[in-house]
């Protein structure tokens, strides 16, 4: 990042946030024309900060920051247009898109095509949308902006396609991940464990 760089309401999302000593965050997000980017949050958890309730995933979001080195300043941020809100059924989902592009995109690398892909994944979820061929589109298409792009004539309207498409994209986004696992996969296969487990003893 170019020295003394101030950028204003730049649409990006949240995909990630730790806490930071008492009252402040570092926060990973995405935007369109900058990619993706770690920002310090200074006092965003303080009890009369402005950014609280703001910095939330899956929502769009028009972010401002400032500084002269890679982790720079968040000084302001707002909601860009509606609230979206992702159900909790659906959170694991928007969960494992998140930590796809933080292990596949690279910090200050621009893809605005993979931004707008994930903001109407992100939508579509939101909107209900069938979750896993929405999942299949995102991938797909995350692939493809990322060089990796599959010829696939696999359709998404049956259940027989969408295994096939997801044993076809697992393996190309497995080869991309380089032997890293994706905690949100080991979380979502825990909870299906789980839930059949519980089935069994009901029957």
């Amino acid at each position: 990042m170019r020295e003394g760089r101030r950028v204003w309401l730049a649409p990006a999302y949240v995909l990630h946030q730790i806490a930071y000593r008492d009252t402040s965050r570092i926060v990973e997000i995405l935007s369109a024309e900058y990619g993706r980017l770690s920002l310090f949050a200074r006092g965003a958890n303080g009890p009369k900060s402005s950014l609280r309730g703001i910095l939330r995933p899956f929502q769009r979001l028009l972010i401002s920051w400032s500084g002269k080195t890679e982790t720079c300043q968040l000084v302001g941020a707002e909601i860009d247009g509606d609230i979206t809100n992702l159900s909790s059924e659906r959170l694991m989902s928007g969960f494992y898109l998140n930590e796809l592009l933080m292990k596949l995109t690279e910090r200050g690398d621009p893809h605005p095509d993979i931004f707008y892909s994930y903001a109407v994944c992100v939508q579509a979820l939101c909107a209900g949308a069938p979750e896993q061929a929405t999942l299949r589109r995102f991938e797909q298409r995350l692939l493809a902006d990322l060089g990796y792009g599959l010829d696939l004539s696999i359709t998404f309207d049956d259940a027989r396609s969408l295994r096939d498409a997801k044993r076809v994209l697992r393996g190309a986004i497995d080869a991309c991940l380089d032997g890293r696992p994706l905690r949100s996969r080991e979380v979502m296969m825990a909870l299906r464990s789980r839930i059949i487990s519980g089935s069994e003893v009901i029957s």
